[in-house]
């Protein structure tokens, strides 16, 4: 009439035992080592006669040393049996292994697990660095998670907050297919399609580098938590269904080399924290319903060298900063509102591969020196002519 379990920490940490029952008056211990009876005790718990909770007892042990521990769930009287519920809680661990299990227990659970095109070790008693898709470090803490296309469906789970030494989140897809006027779609018959909104609890994992969610059914606002994620080199967002405006404090994540937030409905002007992002490479925020004029400020962005804008609601001058951006291969600003002349400053983008102008409002002539670029759609009816024709 009575049960044990284990579980090691590999930092200290906060833990916290529930035990619930229907059938019998439930009784906690909580011992240090791996003996069924053996090791001091630690803490117990014992029903507290309360009616309402007359088969629930709960314990909680503050900074729990890091080591192997054995848990007790007994009855009051013995020889007393029936079915209960075990619940294990560990906080302030930095992503032990403990807190690491019990996060992608709750991640599989949330995303629909059984249903995975391959879940290999995933709930056994397996290292989870052997559980498919899960990279651990030496500490066995959560380091990478690469689920791409592997028919995730559901929500994101808020428990992946828990795994705070995570560097690598790779739930997005890598098969698609695109289309003029209406983004990418995933291929795959494996493609994930998670749905729901980003937890905010995400804006903890501040040793996160990489982050791609994108071509998933995501909605709602991104979470202004994000912009805790200041290690973050890469995120990819796009091909959801995410909707309100693009918030200045993306400015803070200050290691983004990729910010892709294209295909989605992002409304609102573009904020001109942007230009602060100074290791940007590339800024995809195309194929949105963004409104205002394009931020002076994104001439500062001299690590940049694709700028994809075209397909939102863009209105005013392109801004003559733009023509500093020596690194730049790709300005896509079709399909936009934009007025006036065509900056002569572009003409000094030497490294400009694509350039996309159409479907706006633009007058005056094109500088010459555009002519040149391989990919451009500056010669159809209505467009300017060239300076020197």
């Amino acid at each position: 009439y009575a049960r044990y379990y284990q579980f090691t920490l590999e930092d200290t940490a906060d833990v916290t035992v529930l035990l619930e029952s229907d059938a019998a008056e439930t009784v906690l211990y909580l011992r240090e080592g791996v003996g069924v009876i053996s090791g001091e005790t630690v803490t117990g718990g014992f029903n507290d006669g309360d009616p309402k909770n007359y088969h629930r007892a709960e314990i909680t042990a503050e900074n729990l040393a890091a080591g192997t521990y054995t848990i007790e769930a007994t009855t009051y009287r013995a020889n007393k049996t029936g079915a209960f519920k075990l619940t294990v809680s560990v906080t302030g661990g930095g992503g032990s292994v403990a807190t690491g299990r019990a996060a992608l227990v709750a991640f599989y659970d949330a995303t629909d697990g059984p249903n995975w095109t391959n879940n290999d070790g995933w709930l056994t008693d397996a290292p989870i660095g052997d559980w498919y898709g899960i990279q651990t470090d030496s500490n066995g803490r959560v380091v990478v998670i690469d689920l791409q296309e592997n028919l995730l469906s559901g929500a994101v789970p808020r428990e992946l907050g828990d795994l705070t030494s995570l560097q690598q989140l790779m739930l997005g897809n890598v098969e698609v297919e695109c289309s003029e006027g209406s983004g990418c779609v995933p291929t795959s018959p494996t493609a994930n399609r998670l749905s729901g909104a980003i937890p905010p609890e995400l804006g903890q994992l501040t040793n996160l580098e990489s982050f791609h969610l994108a071509l998933n059914r995501l909605s709602g606002e991104i979470p202004p938590e994000l912009g805790n994620l200041t290690s973050l080199e890469t995120l990819w967002l796009y091909s959801n269904q995410l909707t309100g405006e693009i918030r200045p404090w993306l400015g803070n994540l200050a290691s983004l080399k990729s910010l892709s937030l294209h295909s989605n409905q992002l409304s609102g002007s573009i904020p001109a924290e942007l230009g602060d992002l100074t290791s940007l490479e590339e800024l995809g925020l195309s194929t949105n319903q963004l409104s205002g004029s394009i931020p002076v400020e994104l001439g500062s962005l001299t690590s940049l060298e694709f700028l994809y804008l075209r397909e939102n609601q863009l209105s005013g001058s392109i801004p003559v900063e733009l023509g500093s951006l020596t690194n730049l291969q790709g300005l896509l600003l079709s399909d936009n509102q934009l007025s006036g002349q065509i900056p002569y400053e572009l003409g000094n983008l030497a490294k400009l591969q694509h350039l996309w102008l159409s479907n706006n409002q633009l007058s005056g002539c094109i500088p010459a020196a555009l002519r040149a670029v391989p990919d451009n759609d500056l010669i159809f009816p209505g467009m300017p002519p060239f300076c020197d024709s």
